[in-house]
């Protein structure tokens, strides 16, 4: 790692909120682009990794309960994809994997994705 401003790799941490870099060489500071420890950057955010598994796990709940009730599997996709902050960022493959679980656990079709 380098000082964006001067190059120095004389770089040390500065520990609150956000984490910052300082450069000793020239004085520079900015932010660190690394999640905090326990945290994952989820598009432009960061949320607890607990916060983005209780998400996923609501998603898979939804999924089955609207395969069960006939909604074809691109429906459940779409309609998974927005049901808060963090599942409206997750990547579209990784809410299709979601579904496909919800497939396999609850054991209807509901369509190919």
């Amino acid at each position: 790692m380098s000082c964006p401003k001067c190059g120095s790799h004389d770089i040390s941490i500065m520990a609150g909120e956000p984490i910052m870099f300082l450069c000793k060489k020239c004085g520079n500071q900015w932010p660190a682009s690394i999640p905090r420890p326990g945290y994952v950057k989820v598009g432009e955010t960061q949320y607890h990794w607990t916060e983005v598994e209780a998400t996923k796990e609501k998603m898979i709940t939804i999924a089955g309960e609207l395969l069960r009730s006939g909604s074809s599997a691109s429906d459940v996709v779409d309609k998974v994809a927005g049901l808060n902050s963090i599942s409206k960022l997750l990547p579209r493959e990784e809410v299709e994997r979601i579904v496909k679980i919800a497939i396999s656990i609850y054991g209807t079709g509901g369509g190919q994705l």
